[in-house]
């Protein structure tokens, strides 16, 4: 009984997460990084292989497969039949329970006899502004390292005090290798356990300073590591193969295609705040109008109010103060907690200067230093565990101090205590509370999911259709009814697969080929969307109507073959005729030119026609690969060249000056092999410039400077095609006149005003040598700047416009111009240009790239405020707006036989990292596609129909932009082919390394209890 009394108040802490959900109705805490699963079972599953074939074409997920122990806990009351509520519920208890247990085995080591004593060290622990942000988004392996951290510490103690024999040792290190397991999904958390560990170990030896301690600790610390390690094994091989293969020593987030946000997230992270546990990169995010937080509502408490502020310093003055008193007996735990406030305020502070500097040579120096790009998040573990053992430490001497004159320290010291637990836990309200979990507002994580998803989940159950495209293309998912996220909503109920807009890869080549997608059906470009479906294994086009989203509704092109919708859910076929499977054989090669941008001309090629890469060295080895290739090649646009200057350039105001001549396009190109060539030009809107792309025309151009003409051969929704030219090896240059009309009416100021005079200004149209122009002059009579508005005529979201004025600054401020795009209710994007202080008429000009979304745009010519009594008079003359031509020349080598056998190709996904096809009717050499994302470790087992092993070596290389491909030489008519991904092994032999170590250990320790049990000694 009376050890039920002592964990009781561990149990009622455990139940913090009981509070979060009460009297919220049938809510999940979801969204955002929060995923929380709506089929459990399914991200158990997934957490068994180290290739995820679910999202964006798959992704090495070595790393997640530590999230083994962290989903099991979920799965288990979910097959149990728990709603998922209480599912969700079950493992936050579970953890917030095992954190709390986990604090207080090491505090009842360290603190003997103290329960009191021993319970402000676990709520220190487990009740603090770190663990807010850990809590709010489930993270992972901050929690798994938070629950094993004080075990590994514990473990160390025990074997110091020599009060623990080996099989609890080898048993309970194991159990702390589970807990920790879940660290491994990011392994700098993983990282730091051990990095604790070692200045703990490191105290223990320099407090003593012997010979045998550092044997001893040494062998402590390789004894609880390797047993650590040797359970994570299973994720540990394949993540290192990973990182050895896939990452670049030095910068490797970045070149991973990852945001390195190290220095975003230091911003804030000074010595102070990180000492005083307020380092998070949201609480400092303010709305610039209203100045209050713009997730972190309950952060002005912190800032603001002075019991916050004065406990904020509190904790850290009490820790350090503990120095003053303390028991010899425990030095080596101030040295260790010492060392550790020491690193983790120094790394947690990541580039913040004066630190900052150093922990940047560490990054550009030490190899994959970079992967630790959350600095505050992974290293202020430190911190916590030192300022609770400090401050336990501290009252826990206090209240031995044994003098006549001292003993109301009798009573002061449990008073002060309970005190402090009691602020402590007030502090920490908004984790006690839930309101870390914004309750009541837009960004809220409490959802509450329509009943039409779960109808959803049960059909896409029975689907197998390609993968599904999600529309709208937003990279942050904001549903009206609460639901927020970075990936699809899909992923947390299905195991279909899945392509949507990267917010963590956006340049990868996966993500530029899904934008191109979702681009053409925007604009009504079927056929190109065909032509990209069936380089993306697109089968279905999944459409959300209850999606916050600025993007345009489907074309009707896209959504004609309705297959089932729930709700405001939509699931459309696409294309409408039989899809190209993932595994098939190619009919066409095609060498692209420049590769690194084919995703803008890949779409030409018909569905079966692959473009590869021509500087790659694998197919370069393919036998005779010249004869089996022809040449696709994207004309480099002068205007879209002029607009990625103007973007890059360093000095704005010099391309700003620059005289730009839209009345032409030049596309410059080079000529591999001289042959016959089919150009293709982009149709969008060419009757905009001019363009008649009637069957039968011609249009008038200059090649190389001598002019001719081309004339149509046939037309799509896509592209123009001309009939074949011949053209000549080298470099050439093709020029087209454009009929660009300006899209301003009367900004010359010639004719009728055809402006909206806006604010109390005085606007006249004055007349000079040169003609009219428009003189505005503000002299403050209100706030509102006086302003010239212009409409755009003719406006389209997918253009890119370029905008020329001219100006004369008269007096007082400078002039400026607004471009305004907005729809009925919103305003969507305001693009200031403060022109240059030039007292003479100038031109002025720059672009201006839209929101793709239905919307109006205008153009504001200004004449600022000023305090000067005599105001601003600027004078505007001859605005001009014109449209970028941007639509992309092709050319493709024409008349291209097919030279490849093209056998039939029958699949069957065993799973993520495994695929039989069976191959029939070949009659030569071949190319199989693979349109999965390409790594080297996909590999492929060729074998005949009576089961022997091929001697054929396939060569394995990367085409259309992301996907495998190989080259098979000679083979039989029939034969099987087997798919897998390699690193699978590795984690298999890890996992049966892990597994195996567990049952020993296990064994071992049941073996030691009945030894000991029928020798008469219970204690192990």
């Amino acid at each position: 009984m009376k050890k039920l009394i002592e964990f009781l108040p561990l149990a009622i802490l455990g139940l913090t997460p009981l509070i979060w959900f009460f009297g919220k109705g049938n809510v999940l805490i979801n969204g955002v990084d929060t995923n929380f699963p709506l089929d459990p079972g399914l991200w158990f599953i997934r957490r068994l292989f180290v290739w995820n074939d679910l999202l964006n074409a798959g992704s090495d997920f070595s790393s997640s497969t530590a999230g083994i122990f962290f989903h099991l806990i979920q799965a288990i009351p979910y097959k149990l039949g728990f709603n998922l509520q209480l599912v969700e519920i079950t493992s936050l208890v579970f953890w917030f329970t095992l954190i709390c247990l986990s604090a207080y085995f090491f505090a009842r080591l360290i603190l003997p006899g103290n329960r009191l004593i021993q319970l402000l060290f676990v709520t220190l622990y487990a009740f603090n502004t770190y663990l807010f942000n850990t809590w709010e988004n489930v993270k992972v392996s901050n929690l798994s390292l938070i629950a094993a951290l004080p075990l590994g510490l514990g473990l160390l103690t025990l074997l110091k005090m020599g009060k623990i024999t080996l099989p609890n040792v080898v048993i309970l290190s194991s159990l702390t290798g589970i807990i920790l397991s879940g660290a491994g999904i990011n392994p700098s958390y993983f990282f730091t356990f051990y990095l604790a560990i070692f200045i703990y170990l490191i105290g223990q030896i320099l407090s003593e300073r012997s010979k045998a301690a550092f044997i001893n600790g040494l062998r402590n610390f390789f004894l609880i590591g390797g047993l650590v390690f040797t359970i994570n094994l299973f994720w540990i091989l394949p993540t290192a193969l990973f990182f050895l293969g896939n990452i670049s020593p030095i910068g490797s987030i970045d070149k991973l295609g990852f945001t390195n946000w190290i220095d975003s997230l230091s911003e804030n992270t000074s010595l102070l705040n990180v000492l005083r546990l307020q380092g998070a990169w949201d609480w400092y995010t303010f709305d610039e109008v209203t100045n209050t937080p713009l997730y972190i509502p309950y952060a002005l408490n912190y800032f603001y109010k002075i019991p916050f502020i004065i406990f904020s310093f509190l904790i850290p003055f009490l820790a350090f103060i503990s120095f003053l008193i303390f028991d010899k007996k425990n030095k080596h735990y101030y040295i260790a907690f010492a060392i550790m406030i020491a690193v983790g305020s120094f790394l947690g502070a990541g580039t913040h200067l004066p630190t900052g500097t150093f922990y940047r040579e560490l990054v550009n120096r030490v190899p994959f230093f970079s992967i630790f790009r959350s600095p505050w998040y992974i290293f202020t573990p430190l911190v916590i565990i030192s300022y609770a053992g400090l401050i336990s430490l501290f009252f826990y001497n206090l209240s031995k101090v044994n003098i006549k004159r001292l003993s109301l320290l009798k009573i002061l010291v449990p008073v002060s205590v309970s005190v402090l637990i009691l602020a402590n836990l007030i502090y920490s309200y908004p984790l006690i509370t839930g309101k870390i979990f914004r309750p009541g507002r837009n960004d809220s994580f409490y959802v509450e999911f329509p009943q039409y998803v779960f109808s959803a989940k049960q059909w896409l159950d029975n689907q197998n259709n390609g993968r599904i495209i999600i529309y709208p293309d937003d990279e942050i998912e904001n549903f009206k009814w609460g639901y927020r996220g970075i990936e699809s909503i899909l992923s947390l109920l299905s195991d279909q697969q899945l392509l949507y807009s990267s917010l963590n890869t956006p340049d990868a080549p996966i993500a530029r080929l899904v934008k191109e997608f979702n681009l053409s059906l925007k604009k009504n470009q079927i056929d190109l969307a065909k032509n990209l479906s069936a380089k993306l294994n697109i089968g279905m086009i999944f459409e959300k109507k209850d999606q916050q989203s600025l993007s345009p509704k489907l074309s009707d092109g896209a959504t004609q073959s309705l297959l089932s919708h729930f709700g405001d859910w939509y699931f459309y076929k696409f294309p409408q005729a039989d899809i190209l499977p993932k595994v098939y054989s190619a009919d066409k090669l095609f060498f692209g030119y420049p590769y690194k941008n084919g995703e803008k001309f890949i779409g030409v090629l018909d569905e079966k026609s692959i473009l590869i890469n021509p500087d790659d060295n694998q197919v370069r080895s393919i036998p005779k690969i010249l004869d089996l290739t022809e040449d696709l090649i994207l004309a480099n646009n002068s205007q879209l060249s002029s607009l990625d200057q103007f973007n890059s350039a360093p000095s704005n105001l010099k391309d700003r000056f620059a005289v730009y001549d839209l009345s032409k396009v030049h596309f410059e190109f080079e000529i591999q092999n001289g042959s016959v060539y089919m150009p293709i030009l982009e149709r969008y809107h060419l009757e905009e410039f001019g363009i008649n792309y009637e069957l039968g025309k011609k249009i008038s151009l200059e090649l190389d400077g001598v002019p001719s003409s081309w004339e149509i051969d046939r037309v799509t929704d896509t592209y123009v095609y001309f009939k074949n030219i011949n053209l000549t090896s080298g470099k050439h240059r093709l020029s087209i006149q454009l009929d660009n009309k300006n899209l301003i009416k009367g900004g010359d100021f010639e004719g009728q005003a055809e402006f909206k005079q806006v604010g109390a200004g005085e606007f006249a149209i004055e007349k000079n040598e040169q003609g009219h122009n428009l003189s505005i002059l503000n002299k403050g009579l209100e706030a509102r700047e006086p302003s010239a508005d212009f409409i755009v005529s003719s406006f389209d979201p997918f253009a890119t416009y370029f905008i020329a004025l001219k100006y004369q600054q008269i007096y007082g401020n400078n002039a400026s111009s607004i471009v305004y795009q907005q729809n009925q209710n919103t305003l969507i994007k305001a693009q200031t240009e403060r022109l240059p202080n030039y007292p003479q008429m100038h031109t002025f000009n720059f672009f201006y790239n839209p929101v793709v979304t239905d919307s109006t745009m205008r153009i504001s010519l200004i004449a600022p405020l000023i305090k000067d009594p005599l105001g601003t008079k600027v004078i505007y003359d001859d605005l001009f707006v014109y449209k970028i031509f941007s639509n992309n020349l092709i050319f493709a080598k024409a008349n291209l036989p097919v030279l490849l056998d093209t056998p039939e190709v029958k699949l069957k996904r065993i799973s993520p990292v495994y695929y039989k096809a069976e191959i029939d009717k070949v009659s030569g050499s071949h190319v199989i596609v693979f349109s999965e994302n390409y790594s080297p470790f996909w590999e492929v087992s060729l074998f005949s129909e009576t089961g022997e092993k091929l001697k054929v070596v396939p060569i394995h290389f990367s085409t259309n932009l992301y996907a495998n491909a190989w080259y098979i030489p000679e083979t039989p008519k029939k034969y099987q082919m087997i798919i897998s991904y390699q690193r699978q092994k590795l984690w298999l032999i890890g996992f049966i390394i892990s597994s195996l170590t567990l049952l020993t250990v296990t064994t071992y320790f049941v073996a030691q209890f009945i030894s000991k049990r029928v020798s008469g000694k219970n204690k192990l």
